[in-house]
């Protein structure tokens, strides 16, 4: 599970980085993106798999901008309930 926790805690670093560079740098992620959208359905987070690919298919600032803040949320909220069934 630890390693799950590091690849959530990857997935919201990127996020984060496209936040903070905007719009220029989305198309350019779509790939990797996409990517970890398919390893998280092998681990049967689908939600968060559609939230990352929502982030990877925006055509617009704003649709980027709202579906990288609901993954970002998602992976938080992962991690918090992750950490609460650790022993």
């Amino acid at each position: 599970m630890h390693d799950v926790a590091e690849r959530l805690t990857e997935i919201e670093t990127r996020l984060a980085g496209l936040l903070a560079a905007g719009w220029r740098r989305a198309a350019s992620e779509a790939d990797a993106l996409n990517g970890e959208a398919d390893a998280l359905v092998e681990l049967g987070m689908g939600e968060l798999a559609a939230r990352l690919r929502a982030v990877a298919a925006a055509t617009s600032p704003t649709d980027a901008l709202r579906a990288a803040t609901l993954a970002a949320a998602a992976c938080r909220l992962l991690r918090a309930r992750q950490a609460r069934n650790e022993p």
